[in-house]
C-alpha cells in the first residue's frame, strides 16, 4: 500500500522525484489542469480512507512509520490543494523553468542532461497557457512582488549559466544545438508573459494573506502530526524569544558593558565581512574548521567524505540570504551547493552594506546549512530504510534540526566561548524567534507587513534588507515558524533520550534521531 502511494505521488509530482535524484523523472512535468488537481485530491482522500482500515498497532517499524508519514503527506495534499488552493497562486510556479538540477550535478553525460533539460523547458513552455488560466485574478501583493523579483532573474540565468554550462553539449551535437535554439526563446517569452501577467495584476492585488487561526493550526497538524492550540504556540514563541533576548543582552554586555545593547549590536554588525567574495572565502574556511570539530568531538557520524560547494546564489533563486541546495537521497553522483546571496544592487549602499554578514552571523549560517545542519542531515537521509522515509519530510524536523545545531555546536565548545560568535548565534536565534512571532501575528492576529518588518528590526536586531525579506516571506510561508518549533521539539526529545537511555553524549542521540530520515519529531518521539 505504501509503495503504491509513493509511486502514485512521484507520477503526479515528477519534480519531487527529480529533486530526490530519481532521474527517470528528468524532463517530465505534470500538466497544470483542474482535472489533474481534482485527481490529486481524490487520490489523497482514497489513501486516507485506506489507511483508516489499517491497525497500526499490529505493524512493526519501519512500515508503521511509513504509513504514518505517508498519511500526513496525503493530508497535506488535501489541505494544500482543496483548502488553500495553492495551484491558483503565482508563488506555486516560481520553479517552473528551474533547470539547475540538470546542470550542476554530473550524474550523466552533459548531452543527455541537456536533452532532458530541453524536454523540461518545452513542457514548461507548453504549460504556460494553462497556468495563466488557472491563476486567481486577485493575488496577494507581497506574493506578486516576490514572484516578480524571482522570475526577473530567469532571463539572466538562461543567458548566463544555462548557456555556458550546456555549450560543450551543443558544440558537439548540431541537432541538439538546433533544438536548443528553437526551445529557449519561446521559454523566455513564456517567462515574460508570466511577468507581464504579474504586472497587469499588481494594481488589483490585495493584502489578504492571513490563513486565519483554524487553517494555521491545521497547517501544523498536517505538517508535523501534532496538535497545538494557539495559546500554546504563542506561549512557546514568547518564552523562547525572551530566553534568547535576555541571553543576547547578557552577551552584548560581555563584549562591551559600557555601551547599550543596540550600540554593541551595531558595532559587531559593522565588523561585517567587507565584500561578497570575502564572504564566500570565509564560509569555505568555516566549513573546514567545523567538520574537523565535529569529527574530533564525535558530535555526529558524518559517514561520507563528500563536501558542499560554496557558491553565489543563481539570480532566480535569490529570495533568501543563504541556503543549501542539496543532492537528493537517491542521487548517484551527489553534489550539494551552499549558496550565499549577494546584496540586491537596487538597494541603497547603506542597506547593501548592512546585508553583508559579520563572522559570527555567517558561522551560524554555515553550521545551519552545512556542518552539521542540512548537508549532514541529507547524508543521513540516504541511509533511511525505506523510500517513504527518504522522500517525505517534516518542515519542523528539517529546519528545526539545522537551527538546533547552531546553539548545540557552541554549547559543545566550538569557538571557545567567543562572545562575538555567541552573539552571531543568538542573532540567528532571534531572527527565527521573530519568524515564529510574525507567523502567528500575520496569520491569526491581523499583523500587517510593515508591522512584521518593524518586529524584525526592533525586537530581533535584523537589518533593513533582511527584515523586509522576512516580513514578505511570512505572508507566503507561514510554516517558517518551524525553525524554532522544531528546535524546541528536538531539545525536549534530547532530554527524554538521555533519561530513557542513560546516555547524555551528543553523538548517540544525533545518530539515532537522524536515522528516521526527516519524519516529524512527534512521531520519532513515540519510537523512544
Amino acid at each position: 500500500m505504501v509503495e503504491r502511494f509513493v509511486d502514485d505521488t512521484l507520477a503526479a509530482n515528477p519534480g519531487m522525484g527529480r529533486t530526490a535524484g530519481l532521474h527517470a523523472y528528468d524532463g517530465k512535468l505534470t500538466p497544470t489542469t483542474a482535472a489533474g488537481v481534482a485527481s490529486d485530491i481524490a487520490r489523497a482522500k482514497a489513501y486516507l480512507a485506506e489507511t483508516d482500515t489499517v491497525e497500526l498497532a499490529s505493524i512493526a517499524d519501519p512500515t508503521r512509520l511509513d504509513v504514518e508519514i505517508t498519511r500526513l503527506a496525503a493530508e497535506r495534499t488535501v489541505f494544500g490543494l482543496q483548502t488553500l488552493q495553492l495551484h491558483k497562486r503565482v508563488m506555486s510556479y516560481l520553479d517552473l523553468f528551474d533547470v539547475n538540477s540538470y546542470l550542476v550535478r554530473d550524474y550523466g553525460p552533459i548531452g543527455e542532461r541537456t536533452s532532458k533539460l530541453l524536454d523540461h523547458v518545452e513542457a514548461a513552455t507548453a504549460d504556460i497557457d494553462r497556468i495563466l488560466a488557472m491563476l486567481e485574478p486577485v493575488q496577494v501583493k507581497t506574493h506578486l512582488e516576490t514572484a516578480k523579483s524571482a522570475l526577473s532573474g530567469l532571463r539572466e540565468y538562461y543567458q548566463g549559466d544555462v548557456a555556458t554550462l550546456t555549450k560543450p553539449a551543443l558544440d558537439a551535437d548540431p541537432a541538439l544545438k538546433k533544438r536548443y535554439d528553437a526551445a529557449i526563446p519561446p521559454a523566455l517569452a513564456s517567462v515574460d508573459r508570466l511577468l507581464a501577467w504579474i504586472d497587469a495584476h499588481m494594481a488589483t492585488a490585495d493584502d489578504k494573506y492571513a490563513l486565519g487561526t483554524e487553517k494555521f493550526l491545521r497547517m501544523l497538524q498536517v505538517n508535523e502530526g501534532v496538535t497545538y492550540s494557539l495559546a500554546e504556540l504563542s506561549k512557546m514563541a514568547e518564552d523562547n524569544y525572551r530566553t534568547n533576548y535576555d541571553a543576547y543582552v547578557a552577551t552584548a554586555k560581555r563584549i562591551d558593558d559600557k555601551k547599550s545593547v543596540e550600540a554593541v549590536a551595531a558595532m559587531v554588525a559593522a565588523e561585517r565581512i567587507p565584500t561578497g567574495n570575502a564572504v564566500i572565502e570565509t564560509a569555505r574556511k568555516q566549513l573546514v574548521d567545523l567538520r574537523a570539530f565535529i569529527e574530533e568531538k564525535q558530535i555526529i557520524t558524518i559517514g561520507s567524505k563528500e563536501s558542499a560547494e560554496v557558491a553565489i546564489t543563481p539570480p532566480f533563486m535569490r529570495w533568501n540570504s543563504a541556503f543549501l541546495d542539496p543532492s537528493g537521497p537517491f542521487e548517484k553522483a551527489p553534489g550539494s551547493f551552499y549558496y550565499i546571496t549577494p546584496p540586491d544592487p537596487s538597494w541603497t549602499k547603506e542597506v547593501q552594506e548592512g546585508y553583508l554578514p559579520y563572522e559570527g552571523d555567517l558561522l551560524a549560517t554555515s553550521v545551519h546549512e552545512v556542518y552539521p545542519g542540512h548537508f549532514v542531515h541529507g547524508i543521513q537521509i540516504r541511509r533511511a530504510p525505506t523510500r517513504a522515509q527518504k522522500l517525505f519530510d517534516s518542515y519542523a524536523f528539517v529546519e528545526g534540526w539545522a537551527h538546533y545545531t547552531e546553539q548545540m555546536m557552541l554549547d559543545a565548545g566550538y569557538g571557545g566561548d567567543n562572545p562575538r560568535l555567541k552573539l552571531g548565534q543568538l542573532s540567528n536565534a532571534l531572527l527565527r524567534n521573530c519568524r515564529f512571532l510574525a507567523a502567528i501575528g500575520l496569520h491569526t492576529a491581523g499583523m500587517t507587513v510593515p508591522q512584521a518588518d518593524e518586529l524584525f528590526r526592533t525586537k530581533c536586531f535584523v537589518d533593513a534588507g533582511n527584515a523586509k525579506q522576512q516580513a514578505y516571506r511570512g505572508t507566503f510561508d507561514p510554516g517558517y515558524l518551524s525553525y524554532t518549533l522544531g528546535k524546541l521539539q528536538i531539545m525536549t526529545l534530547r532530554e527524554e533520550f538521555a533519561k530513557k537511555r542513560g546516555e547524555a553524549k551528543l553523538g548517540p542521540f544525533h545518530d539515532w534521531l537522524l536515522s528516521f530520515g526527516s519524519a516529524p519529531v512527534a512521531l520519532i518521539g513515540r519510537r523512544l
